[in-house]
């Protein structure tokens, strides 16, 4: 979908739709010690699974119970060459 407002389309950018591919992690625990054990179990002997695809955390299946330990998921997940790029289904908190 391009947008072009008012029959002018502006020099130095466009806007369209795109469809992109981005893995989704449902975190189901706040165990971050236990979420790098199964992560080393499921893909330690395959270092380059995920070559650097983005990634969208959810946290519904958490039902805003408890805090996430931000900077120590995002360190674990960048070990697994994963780029976090958004997060979904949190409490404002």
């Amino acid at each position: 979908m391009s947008v072009e407002i008012a029959g002018r389309a502006p020099a130095t950018f466009e806007i369209k739709s795109a469809n992109l591919p981005l893995v989704a992690l449902l975190l189901k625990s706040h165990d971050l010690a236990r979420l790098a054990e199964e992560f080393k179990a499921r893909f330690g002997d395959i270092p380059d699974f995920f070559d650097n695809d983005p990634l969208l955390i959810d946290l519904a299946p958490l039902k805003g119970e408890g805090e996430v330990d931000f900077r120590e998921l995002l360190k674990l997940l960048k070990g697994y060459k994963v780029q976090p790029i958004t997060v979904k289904g949190g409490s404002d908190a």
